[in-house]
């Protein structure tokens, strides 16, 4: 709206993901695509997180305290750990306990999140870590890992 009233310039955008098909092994094409939409990855990431916590409280059902725990987090899971208020960090290991499904998803973006901060590893070693984290995903045995690494390797750069 400001930039339309002349009030704004929009100086950078987030580019736009392009997807092509999925690569079998990980090159530094995809390292680099990966790196370039690490934005729209943890959105992505963070849609998975919001369903999953949906689909664990009417899991449990009956356990009024664990669903509602459950269907507060999933407002500020989705935000980055370091960003959690201290009330949320000290809720979080009851989350966990609620579902493990929910722990496993917080703790791969995490990981994933760590892949691209971590600029004094060689890009070997990035595309090393970055394999390892597919393989780990895809084993899981969780849908939204699974799709989540599927997206990964269809990222073009």
């Amino acid at each position: 709206i400001l930039s339309l009233l002349g009030l704004a310039t929009v100086r950078r955008l987030a580019p736009t993901p392009k997807f092509a098909e999925a690569r079998p092994v990980v090159d530094a094409h995809t390292l680099q695509a990966v790196i370039a939409h690490r934005y729209d990855m943890m959105a992505a990431f963070a849609d998975s997180l919001r369903r999953t916590c949906a689909e664990e409280a009417r899991r449990l059902g009956s356990r009024r305290a664990e669903q509602a725990l459950l269907a507060a987090a999933r407002s500020w899971l989705v935000v980055d750990a370091g960003k959690w208020t201290a009330d949320q960090k000290a809720r979080v290991s009851e989350v966990f306990a609620a579902s493990d499904a929910v722990r496993k998803l917080v703790e791969m973006r995490q990981e994933l999140a760590v892949l691209w901060e971590r600029s004094t590893l060689s890009k070997d070693q990035l595309l090393d870590n970055l394999q390892q984290w597919l393989s780990r995903a895809e084993s899981s045995g969780m849908r939204p890992l699974q799709d989540l690494a599927l997206r990964v390797r269809r990222y073009a750069a």
